[in-house]
């Protein structure tokens, strides 16, 4: 009997593989997210389809976001971080890293071109907690559907997730004061 994709998972990686704990004991450090060399895919198990390193660099760009902001209020420090280097340094899937910076970089360039939409994502960062993420780098790792678009095709990945629409000009040129020219 073949094992399902999560069982092989567990079986290739550990159960705790892709396990998140943001927060535990109050206190919020780089060890409380998955460490990315644990899920270095072979390079048959990603020629097969049965993983996507892409996928994980982009979830684990998000749990790194929601690291450096836990909970609503939290001051967060962009300058001098450390913990970016050393996350960066232990990726050894250059399509991991990829889409990690990647992702790092629409951040920046929403922080830095649409002010005005941060409360938006900060806002969907908030509402994420240690299961979501969890569940989310697992889904993404191992390329399950997120879910369908309406045409009926299947999607991969986030589709845009905490950014969806925030990177889109059009649906913010329709909404003065919140975006577009505005901005």
């Amino acid at each position: 009997m073949k094992n399902s994709p999560r069982q092989w998972l567990a079986n290739t990686y550990g159960p705790t593989a892709l396990l998140h704990a943001i927060g535990q004991e109050g206190r919020f450090h780089l060890g409380q997210l998955p460490y990315p060399s644990m899920c270095v895919p072979a390079h048959e198990d990603h020629e097969e389809g049965r993983c996507s390193p892409a996928g994980l660099g982009w979830a684990l760009a998000v749990s790194f976001m929601k690291l450096k902001r836990p909970v609503p209020g939290y001051r967060v420090r962009l300058g001098g971080d450390d913990d970016l280097h050393s996350y960066l340094a232990a990726m050894q899937h250059d399509d991991i890293k990829r889409e990690f910076l990647c992702y790092l970089e629409r951040l920046l360039s929403i922080a830095l071109l649409y002010p005005a939409r941060l409360p938006v994502l900060i806002g969907r960062l908030d509402a994420l907690d240690n299961h979501d993420l969890t569940e989310q780098a697992t889904r993404a790792f191992l390329r399950e559907p997120e879910g369908q678009h309406a045409g009926g095709d299947y999607y991969f990945g986030d589709d845009d997730g905490i950014f969806a629409g925030l990177l889109d000009s059009e649906l913010w040129t329709a909404a003065p004061g919140i975006g577009g020219a505005d901005d």
